[in-house]
């Protein structure tokens, strides 16, 4: 499955050793870089503050009950319609 490419002997080398019997290589290929261009930099930076709200809203929905849920676990009654 390596699509006509060569693994450089050195390279060859090295794998064989991390290898166990069975095992065998499926993919040989890098990333292309084309994937991280600046187009890509608008969408990373807009999750960044989109992370951030959904862990608030999350947090904000939940309220303060994740110690109460904590103790109610320890004493073995978890109720969580009240």
């Amino acid at each position: 499955m390596l699509s006509g490419q060569q693994i450089p002997v050195r390279l060859r080398r090295k794998i064989d050793r991390e290898l166990e019997p069975g095992e065998f290589i499926n993919w040989v290929e890098q990333p292309l870089p084309r994937f991280f261009t600046r187009q890509s930099l608008g969408p990373f930076l807009m999750g960044i503050p989109f992370t951030a709200f959904a862990i608030f809203w999350t947090y904000s929905v939940v309220g303060d009950k994740f110690p109460v849920l904590r103790e109610e676990i320890k004493s073995g009654s978890i109720s969580l319609l009240q």
